[in-house]
């Protein structure tokens, strides 16, 4: 299982439109102000002289620009406008972060359906669709309520074909995937596929440009064009599981082996830093540049963005593949490893506190507006607030592997035994 889907290419993306595009998924998504008990004291609503990422006046899903903005978890050019979750970790510095609130109490099932599929996380488009990778089938798609809704085939007729989280470009095209092919598909089927020569077990991302970046069990960073012919390669030397993080200076940053790499959108090499480790998981990038890498030897590295240390913390256990950590909007940095959820600070790595669940966790750290932690792992989904204490925890009955929080707040999780699960409270 190998997947480093699309490193973000942008031949013409200037230094200012990269930052001003991260800035929207980074520490200053729209949210709340949260106290240190865990208490909102205002309801968050955007600033409606806020730009968007391309400037103006952020619009609605529908493009209205006169209308209520509605908050927007990722700004990004390069995906598609108005999605409540168009890829892991949420936008392109995989901050884990989302706009929409979600459960403040324990909330129920509200409907579940068996798909096939495993080790897989859902993605929330505009139109509210909730798209969850399967084997054979490719991706699935269903409405908020658990209907399914057309969408062309997109498998490959092999099983476990798909078990990487797709990204939504800005057309409403989804990146992926499959075996050995990276796919583009649209709503009408497939629009073309590339073959790596090596297993896809990473997530696909798009730069504004529409270049696609991603990586493989073949050792080799692609670069695809928007139609998917190859802009160039290069081969970082071991499998690539985790998928590509573009900093707020539009550099590319990828783990590969015991290394973390910096590389620049032709595909040059900026720096690399050894860390403890191997590195699984997709790195997280703040907005003043400093990336965070945990890794299999139980290490969260904090790296400057010129390639140089700023700290390395222990962590009680490995930070696998796909349950990246999360950052609140004071810049913790909160790290789900073995049955821990700790949150360490930005400047020192210090910990702040830590949490025994009691249960391995396994999925992504995802932090809402109001600052509160979403987290699961063995038939159990849990949320904290800030400051550690337990808001609620739910039995669900399945192994949760990752999930996606939607517009209204409900939960969506997809869980290792074939399961799409819809938590409300």
């Amino acid at each position: 299982m190998a997947l480093t889907l699309r490193r973000l290419l942008g031949w013409t993306f200037a230094a200012p439109a990269v930052a001003l595009g991260f800035a929207a998924c980074g520490l200053d998504v729209v949210g709340t102000n949260v106290d240190a008990t865990g208490v909102t004291p205002t309801d968050g609503a955007p600033d409606p002289t806020t730009p968007g990422a391309e400037g103006g006046a952020l619009t609605d899903a529908a493009g209205d620009a006169d209308a209520a903005p509605e908050p927007e978890t990722c700004s990004w050019p390069g995906s598609e406008r108005g999605a409540p979750w168009p890829m892991i970790g949420g936008c392109i510095g995989h901050a884990g972060r989302t706009a929409h609130r979600g459960p403040k109490t324990k909330p129920e099932i509200v409907w579940q359906t068996t798909i096939s599929t495993r080790e897989s996380q859902p993605v929330i488009g505009a139109d509210d669709t909730v798209f969850v990778p399967a084997n054979v089938d490719g991706l699935l798609a269903f409405d908020p309520d658990g209907g399914r809704r057309p969408f062309a085939s997109s498998g490959t007729g092999t099983p476990n074909n798909i078990t990487n989280v797709p990204s939504i470009g800005v057309d409403g095209t989804l990146y992926f995937g499959a075996e050995r092919n990276v796919v583009a598909h649209r709503k009408d089927g497939t629009y073309w596929r590339f073959a790596t020569g090596g297993e896809i077990d990473t997530s696909a991302v798009v730069d504004e440009d529409g270049t696609v970046y991603c990586g493989s069990f073949s050792d080799r960073l692609f670069a695809l064009a928007p139609d998917g012919g190859r802009r160039w390669e290069r081969d970082l030397g071991s499998d690539i599981w985790a998928a590509v993080a573009i900093g707020p200076t539009g550099q590319l940053y990828v783990g590969a082996g015991n290394s973390l790499y910096a590389l620049e959108r032709d595909g040059g090499e900026s720096w690399r830093y050894l860390t403890t480790g191997e590195v699984r998981c997709a790195a997280v990038v703040a907005d003043d540049g400093t990336i965070y890498a945990g890794t299999l030897g139980s290490r969260l590295h904090a790296v400057l963005p010129d390639g140089g240390p700023r700290w390395t913390a222990t962590t009680r256990g490995n930070v696998m593949w796909q349950a990246l950590p999360a950052l609140a909007k004071d810049g913790t940095i909160y790290a789900a490893t073995s049955s821990w959820l700790a949150a360490f600070d930005p400047a020192s790595g210090a910990l702040k506190w830590e949490v025994d669940t009691g249960v391995p966790l396994r999925t992504s750290v995802v932090v809402d507006p109001d600052g509160d932690i979403y987290v699961g792992g063995d038939n159990r989904m849990f949320a904290y607030a800030p400051n550690g204490a337990r808001r609620w925890e739910s039995d669900i009955g399945s192994n949760p592997f990752g999930f996606a929080i939607g517009r209204d707040g409900t939960i969506f999780v997809a869980a290792n035994d074939n399961k799409l699960i819809a938590l409300h409270d």
